[in-house]
């Protein structure tokens, strides 16, 4: 209500007192509000923020899912089949991580290909490589390879 008993310089700075408390009260819940939703942006970056990692090898894995995206499906499984019991790290990364839209892998497939990279990415002494992008050759075709 208003104050007829109050000159207009007295309601002005009531007033005034009035709308100084509110505003106080405002802008620091509106500091509190930028401040989370600025942390949530930067949780959000960090999240969606690509790693780089090792270029080279995901150059190759560029050229690998190019080359399994070419294949007919029955050739493309078996290419996968073999990575899986070679332990070609490179080609199952490329498979396995591949978004379904780039390179359509069917399920059945894809449960052989995880298999196939957690056999290859974990040493006998259960150490991890992951990341390496070596290629684990099975022994008589490593000493083969060798002794050429």
């Amino acid at each position: 209500m208003l104050d007829l008993t109050q000159t207009p310089f007295g309601r002005a700075r009531a007033a005034a007192k009035y709308i100084d408390s509110k505003t106080e009260k405002a802008l620091s819940q509106l500091d509190t509000a930028k401040g989370s939703v600025m942390r949530e942006l930067s949780e959000l970056e960090k999240k969606h923020t690509p790693k780089l990692g090792n270029v080279p090898e995901t150059m190759m894995e560029v050229e690998v899912r190019s080359y399994l995206r070419s294949l007919p499906e029955y050739q493309l499984v078996g290419a996968l089949a073999e990575a899986a019991m070679v332990g070609d790290i490179v080609t199952l990364r490329a498979a396995l991580f591949a978004p379904p839209i780039l390179l359509p892998i069917p399920e059945s497939v894809r449960e052989t290909v995880a298999e196939g990279f957690a056999r290859a990415t974990v040493s006998p002494k259960g150490s991890s490589v992951a990341g390496s992008s070596r290629r684990l050759w099975p022994r008589s075709r490593r000493a083969g390879r060798l002794s050429s």
